[in-house]
């Protein structure tokens, strides 16, 4: 519980988060103890809903590494919707009628929601143990270096 208080004051959006489904298995069943286990959970804001996977030998290790991608995985959705609606706010501002010259700026705010609407609908976070859509950049890493360039 306090984790989860700490986290809501600063990512208010995270109180809509909910698990919806939990699920584990076994992948090796011969290892007895020592088998691996993967941990499929479901998580959903009320608008979305999303999956994620952990895998361990350890049941806990498995569901924290889920858990923290599905909450990374918000977080990164939370974040692209609030750059697209900068860059809508920006369009807007370039398109008024006492702004001079800002075809280009336009050009390139537009070039850049479409990008991100495409990264967006199409972001798979796969888990923290798997190679993600955008290369090799592991978890919030791969977000902020999107938004450099």
């Amino acid at each position: 519980q306090a984790l989860r208080k700490s986290l809501y004051n600063v990512y208010p959006s995270l109180q809509n988060v909910s698990l919806t489904d939990y699920k584990v298995r076994v992948l090796d069943g011969k290892s007895s103890t020592g088998s691996k286990v993967r941990v499929f959970i479901e998580s959903s804001d009320g608008v979305d809903v999303w999956n994620t996977v952990g895998v361990s030998a350890d049941i806990i290790e498995a569901s924290k590494k889920a858990i923290v991608d599905s909450i990374e995985y918000k977080l990164m959705k939370d974040m692209i919707n609030a750059y697209i609606e900068k860059l809508r706010d920006d369009i807007e501002r370039y398109s008024k009628p006492d702004s001079k010259n800002n075809g280009d700026r336009i050009k390139i705010c537009a070039d850049k929601i479409i990008e991100l609407l495409e990264w967006r609908d199409n972001m798979e976070f796969i888990g923290s143990d798997e190679v993600y859509n955008m290369g090799n950049l592991q978890g919030t890493d791969r977000l902020h270096k999107f938004w450099l360039y």
